[in-house]
């Protein structure tokens, strides 16, 4: 953030938490209604094309603020490892509390944690810890290379990763040439942290004209992932997600057109600015805290509303606006900062 006269300005990472935060509460209202056709399913679908790329943004920023940055190990790990374990438990503790687990006593269900994610969004969480793990190694791999190796590398994961399986699922091709050649080492989020130091070291401010070339970007993209995800799912009678994988080729395109948008932006009027802050500083409860607030909506007022273009706006932005709060009361408890 920029100090001026006393009024700190978010930078261009605040802003794209800030969106990606937004997005990923688009994607689990309107991925309610996507695993089959009926009323609504085109809404579905448009809404969580333009949303999938929240995830591979989020996963961009860590690139970004961490891999530039040169840390004793024993440091890092202290600061940003074991910081990712108590939202697990928490978390955890609090749906297992909710939903219930049969037959399992309070002990048990806790040591459910270890076995994996026991909402379907904390996976974030777990996979944040093993990659994070690995930012000591990468970040040198980044510090020490130049231009073009950095270039050469991003290219070379873009088409293993992103191009590759998705190629490889559509055209249902037999041989896996990512085993065939052992190219394993470009796959992976990695490759995402990797993109996003880099797309944030190149960051400058833009004109109108350019802005408006990453928005553009970043919708057609987006609808590019709906048009395909059409076509293929009624090609197969069954709506697929091949398109929507936080790492095929079009989400991380329309990534880097919102990662670049948001670090790219002139400074902000105070009123967005502050919004922005207050998303930003509350991100991780949004998104650890929203399924749930979405779930007890879905109890009161029914499933319709996550069906058609204007149910889903609205409940997307109710849900955004409720979590947000909540958060922000959560927070008032200083440790309390630490899980949300």
């Amino acid at each position: 953030m920029h100090e001026k006269n006393g009024f700190s300005q978010p930078n261009g990472i605040d802003i794209a938490r800030s969106m990606a935060c937004f997005l990923v509460v688009l994607i689990h209202v309107s991925g309610i209604r996507f695993g089959e056709f009926g009323a609504g399913w085109w809404a579905s679908n448009a809404f969580d094309s333009v949303a999938r790329c929240s995830v591979t943004v989020f996963f961009m920023i860590s690139g970004a603020l961490l891999l530039p940055r040169k840390e004793e190990i024993g440091v890092f790990y202290k600061k940003r490892v074991l910081r990712i374990i108590p939202p697990i438990f928490v978390w955890s503790a609090i749906y297992m509390a909710y939903f219930g687990v049969p037959g399992k006593t309070a002990f048990e269900s806790l040591l459910l944690v270890f076995n994996g994610p026991v909402m379907t969004h904390l996976w974030y969480l777990y996979a944040i810890i093993g990659l994070t793990m690995f930012v000591p190694f990468l970040g040198m791999i980044y510090r020490s290379c130049g231009e073009k190796e950095k270039k050469v590398f991003i290219g070379v994961w873009l088409l293993v990763s992103a191009i590759i399986p998705v190629a490889w699922d559509i055209f249902e091709i037999k041989t896996n040439p990512i085993q065939v050649y052992n190219l394993g080492s470009f796959t992976g989020f990695m490759g995402l942290f990797f993109l996003g130091a880099y797309l944030h070291e190149k960051r400058s401010l833009k004109s109108f004209v350019c802005l408006a070339m990453y928005a553009a970007g970043f919708v057609i993209f987006g609808l590019i992932i709906a048009v395909l995800t059409f076509h293929y799912s009624v090609e197969r009678k069954s709506p697929i997600e091949v398109f929507y994988g936080y790492q095929s080729i079009f989400v991380v395109l329309a990534a880097i057109c919102l990662f670049k948008f948001a670090v790219c932006l002139p400074p902000l009027n105070r009123l967005v600015a502050r919004v922005v802050r207050y998303i930003s500083d509350c991100s991780l409860g949004i998104y650890c805290l929203h399924p749930l607030v979405l779930f007890i909506s879905m109890k009161m007022f029914g499933s319709y509303i996550a069906v058609g273009w204007v149910p889903v706006a609205v409940t997307t932005v109710s849900v955004f606006v409720v979590t947000s709060v909540i958060v922000r009361v959560i927070r008032i408890i200083p440790w309390a900062k630490h899980i949300a």
